[in-house]
């Protein structure tokens, strides 16, 4: 595994139905373990989401802003280009 961006593609399963999402990553190897971080910027309606609203929407005005965040820490992966190669592929 080398040092990078990528992006994964799957599916992510939100209120019982699935939702196909390319996720970009950043991996990166700190102090001997591998760091992968990543954001997917999308919405809430993109997942059939209703946009929250704080006393009907008397107090805040919300947006269709939604942001996935992704940190994980490994000492060891193994397996994620074979991962990679097979979800861009679909």
């Amino acid at each position: 595994m080398t040092q990078g961006t990528t992006k994964l593609a799957g599916v992510l399963e939100v209120a019982e139905k699935s939702y196909k999402v390319l996720f970009p990553l950043k991996l990166s190897k700190q102090s001997g373990e591998w760091l992968v971080t990543g954001k997917l910027v999308t919405s809430f309606t993109e997942f059939g989401l209703e946009l929250p609203a704080v006393l009907g929407g008397v107090v805040a005005d919300t947006r269709d802003y939604l942001e996935l965040l992704v940190h994980l820490r490994f000492k060891m992966v193994q397996g994620l280009a074979e991962l990679q190669a097979e979800s861009l592929s679909q």
